[in-house]
């Protein structure tokens, strides 16, 4: 049960999926009725149905296609993606004792396994509702769960946002270089400027808050100093193991790399020759499309990632020469998505159900 002081101790903030009474306190029904949720709802279906209905594709052959996927194959895509969420626990686990360090504030220790429960229904939560609202249901169950400052808790999880948009971008960048023979498409291109722009203004934020802390904790009127300090833990404490979470982070985005790469595998796709070639070259998709799903505009990326997978395909097509029909590219997007999206919201809703009743206990 979450009690009053948490809700006050976050008085600036508005979670919309957080009551303050009820087992679990968190409303995904309202959530789902809202009229922001539905609204971002019907911009990804209609984005999908624009591009079944302007593109080429044979619905009947794709049908076919997916059929005859290599179930094998497929399981060992989806075990590779779900062992992703057992890593991140872990990760979190180590920046979270890193943000605690020795302080005394009643927060206790989590699993990797249940901090990477905690992730995967943040992640599930990002699947039904628009613009990221995961992220705060993950702090608030942190708070919930192990008395962890819903500020120190937020924190944390910026840092790991940030880390990993730095490491995401860098293999993105080194796998489209060499899988699309340095030639980069005008729009890949601006776009992974933006990306590195955006994670230097991270860096440059956090030492600017590192150097003017002081200043800061001089300035705040005095009942704001406890709370800016707990952020200020959490944010700049949790990369004090880089060298053990950044090797992390990269296994993690190999996890979707791995995933993706056996689901084309499982319908007879060979998408270069030279397979360390292809193997960039399915990282540099997965991880684009990963990439998206950041943009706050439909659950999930739905409809804009498909798109892009499918896009994606046809940019290696053309480097590597090897022929790619609409048909093909299409089923490997759905047979990729119904683990990364549709897995989620299906296990996600017996795991949040689960984990309610748990709460009512």
């Amino acid at each position: 049960m979450l009690d009053t002081s948490a809700a006050k101790e976050v008085s600036t903030y508005e979670p919309p999926v957080v009551e303050e009474s009820g087992a679990g306190d968190i409303s995904l029904g309202r959530r789902l009725l809202d009229v922001k949720t539905l609204v971002s709802f019907a911009i990804a279906f209609g984005l999908l149905y624009l591009l079944f209905r302007n593109v080429q594709i044979d619905l009947a052959a794709t049908w076919q296609t997916i059929k005859r996927a290599n179930l094998f194959f497929y399981f060992i895509g989806f075990a590779l993606y779900y062992s992703g969420f057992l890593l991140r626990g872990w990760r979190w686990q180590r920046m979270l004792d890193n943000a605690h360090n020795g302080t005394d504030d009643g927060q206790r220790r989590g699993s990797a396994f249940h901090l990477g429960q905690i992730v995967y229904l943040s992640w599930f939560f990002n699947c039904l509702v628009p613009a990221k609202l995961g992220d705060v249901v993950r702090a608030y169950m942190l708070r919930r769960d192990l008395n962890v400052r819903f500020l120190k808790a937020m924190g944390t999880i910026l840092a790991e946002r940030l880390l990993d948009l730095g490491v995401l971008l860098v293999l993105l960048s080194a796998a489209a270089l060499v899988s699309l023979h340095q030639v980069l498409p005008d729009d890949l291109a601006r776009a992974l400027e933006l990306g590195f722009v955006l994670v230097a203004v991270g860096v440059l934020g956090l030492l600017a808050l590192h150097r003017l802390d002081d200043v800061v904790q001089r300035l705040l009127p005095e009942r704001f100093r406890e709370r800016y300090s707990r952020f200020y833990e959490g944010i700049l404490r949790s990369f004090h193991s880089l060298p053990f979470i950044l090797p992390l982070t990269v296994l993690i985005w190999l996890t979707e790399a791995g995933r993706l790469a056996f689901v084309t595998w499982s319908l007879g796709l060979r998408i270069d020759n030279n397979p360390v070639t292809e193997a960039l070259m399915l990282m540099f998709i997965a991880l684009a499309a990963a990439a998206l799903t950041a943009l706050p505009v439909t659950p999930g990326g739905l409809g804009l990632v498909e798109a892009l997978m499918v896009k994606a395909f046809s940019w290696g097509a053309a480097a590597s020469g090897v022929a790619i029909a609409n048909e093909l590219a299409w089923s490997i997007a759905i047979l990729d998505r119904s683990i990364s999206y549709g897995s989620i919201v299906i296990v996600g809703f017996i795991v949040y159900f689960l984990n309610q009743r748990r709460q009512r206990r």
